[in-house]
């Protein structure tokens, strides 16, 4: 896809404000201004919300290169909040399509979306499907309404940097989501299923959202695919587990990860430690053999 960071950057900005009350009246009147726009553009439908992304973006009459194809058209529900195995046929049907770069991006997912809108892969109410959820519902909140569309057709860049993609755009989450689910799976060698990691990572928003904010932003030793793993099985096997009961594991992972190789300890071991269980002997001793080898 053709590379255009700066126009993104400057349309998000100039439409969501990260502190809404130092903002002068001028200001504010100019944001209000392009939400209004925006909303018309939505208001009129598919075609012209994609009108509306091209000119903003200058993108007009560019070739947008190729991105993912859907699969089949999504309906609003659908494609606001995609069930458990909607995100797994998304992610089948975009396997080795999208690098783990591009997937990181907000503006390759909107690049994606302007292309999906073109094709009416995602129906023809824009409001439904990037604020409300159903077209009996509307939103008569401005600034929501752009906050809500910015977040789902990309990501909020300027106010919650990479992480917004991975969370708050409902189709880069479920490339995510089964992407993380299949990696936790291959790194624990048989102890949890593709299948499993998967409902523990989409049983709950807040918790999915621990995982990518101590992975992305907090404790990034847990971006040892072995040791994100143990966490994902913790997950899954600890049903009501909270976001803070997230966090907790993680930074126990996290406190072993900083002292010891976690390449030196067995599956079982890591699991143990993101349960909150005490260091096995043999850990112990992977961890003395460890520091007698140095």
């Amino acid at each position: 896809m053709i590379d255009f960071g700066v126009p993104f950057t400057r349309w998000q900005v100039a439409l969501v404000s990260k502190n809404r009350r130092l903002e002068n009246e001028v200001e504010a009147a100019s944001r209000a201004e392009r939400q209004e726009r925006l909303s018309d553009a939505m208001s009129r439908g598919a075609q012209s919300f994609a009108a509306y992304l091209r000119a903003e973006l200058d993108l007009a009459e560019k070739d947008l290169g190729a991105v993912p194809i859907l699969p089949r058209q999504l309906t609003a529900q659908e494609a606001h909040e995609p069930p458990l195995d909607l995100e797994s046929e998304l992610y089948e049907a975009w396997r080795g399509q999208i690098s783990r770069n591009d997937a990181s991006m907000p503006a390759y997912w909107t690049g994606c979306h302007i292309l999906w809108l073109e094709a009416g892969r995602l129906g023809d109410d824009p409001v439904a499907t990037f604020s409300t959820g159903s077209s009996r519902k509307r939103n008569p909140d401005l600034d929501k309404l752009t906050r809500d569309t910015l977040r789902r057709i990309g990501g909020l860049a300027h106010i919650r940097f990479t992480v917004s993609a991975f969370s708050d755009c409902p189709l880069a989450r479920a490339y995510w989501r089964r992407w993380f689910a299949t990696e936790a799976a291959e790194q624990s060698h048989g102890g949890l299923t593709v299948e499993s990691a998967h409902k523990a990572l989409h049983r709950s928003r807040s918790v999915w959202e621990e995982v990518i904010m101590i992975s992305v932003r907090n404790l990034t030793v847990l971006n040892h695919p072995k040791a994100r793993a143990a966490l994902i099985a913790h997950i899954a096997s600890t049903p009501k587990i909270t976001r803070v009961g997230v966090r907790e594991s993680g930074r126990r992972l996290a406190r072993h990860g900083l002292s010891y190789s976690l390449d030196m300890l067995s599956w079982d071991e890591l699991v143990e430690i993101a349960a909150g269980a005490r260091p096995t002997p043999s850990a112990r001793r992977s961890w003395a053999g460890a520091f007698r080898r140095k």
